[in-house]
Parts: structure tokens; sequence; C-alpha cells
């Protein structure tokens, strides 16, 4: 896994900045890259690493999905607190199986629905894991956690998930006693 220093290009993270950090001559041989706390408000340098894995720009200022690039072999993508307010423009992820979206700013469900475009999405995380009866903070939660039907409503949207906000929905389903 790379992690890659602070970046003073006004958010931009450039090419030569990756390769320099990830130790790789070629774009393509990264696999695994952290890019936390850099005041990143943009990816599109990651458009050439083709078989990049896993990415992690967690703590960031990236507002939206539109920047990030359409990366067919990534299977995880980190994006908690940073400044996403809408999931409006996802980018084709075929590969993608988890994404934490947790501690932003996302207030509307119907954003959510937009996620069932991602065909191996099994692991979805808006806000963090719980223990039952207890919330997480509400600075670590999106506002649209609140919702009364907000587990029930992502459910419906996105029958192939597996684990929501940390828990799998087996072990959910199988505590819940069932009515006669």
């Amino acid at each position: 896994i790379v992690q890659m220093a602070k970046n003073d290009t006004y958010g931009k993270l450039e090419q030569t900045a990756l390769l320099h950090c990830s130790g790789q001559y070629d774009p393509q041989a990264v696999l695994f890259l952290s890019m936390q706390r850099m005041g990143l408000r943009q990816l599109h340098a990651l458009e050439a690493c083709t078989n990049i894995r896993r990415i992690d720009p967690d703590h960031n200022r990236i507002t939206s999905l539109d920047s990030l690039p359409a990366l067919p072999k990534r299977e995880t993508l980190s994006l908690a607190d940073t400044e996403i307010t809408r999931v409006d423009k996802m980018p084709s992820l075929p590969a993608l199986e988890h994404l934490r979206l947790d501690a932003n700013r996302i207030a509307n469900l119907d954003d959510v629905a937009r996620l069932a475009d991602l065909p191996k999405l099994c692991a979805l995380h808006l806000q963090p894991y719980a223990p039952p009866g207890e919330t997480p903070d509400d600075e670590e939660r999106n506002p649209l956690c609140s919702h009364p039907s907000y587990r029930i409503a992502i459910r419906r949207m996105l029958p192939r998930l597996t684990i929501l906000d940390g828990q799998r929905l087996a072990l959910v389903d199988a505590a819940v006693p069932e009515e006669d």
C-alpha cells in the first residue's frame, strides 16, 4: 500500500506526484494507494492506474464523485470524511465491492439508488459501525442516516448488499424475531 504525502497543487493529484510517492515508474504497476489528508479535490491522475484495486482518499476535500475515473479493476473505494454531498455521477466501476462514504454530507436517500448500477457492490458504509443500541456521532454520519426508514430504504434500493454500515445483513435478519 502506498501512502502519499501532502500535495500543494491546489487540491489536484498530479501523476508525477503519484508516481514519485508510489515508487513506481509505470502507473499500471500501482495496485493500492492511500491518499489521506492531502487536501485533494480531484482524482483525475488515477486514470492511468488501470490495475489499481484499492484507493483510500479519506479525509480530503472531494465534493463530487465525477472526478473519479472509471477504473475497471477497482474493488475497494474509501471516501470517508470528504465533502461529498451527492452521489450523482458514478463512474463505471464494474468490480467495486466495498464502498465507504461515511462522515460526508449526503442527505438524500434517492442518491443512494444510483449505487444500484454497481453490479458487485456488497458492502456499503454510510455511517461507521455502532454496537446495537448505540448511535454513531452525528459528524460521522451522513444526514440521510437519520431518516426513520434509512436501513429499510437502503436494503430495498440495493438488494445485493450483504454488509451495511459494518453489519452483516444476514446476521441482523437472524436476530429479528419472526412475526406470526
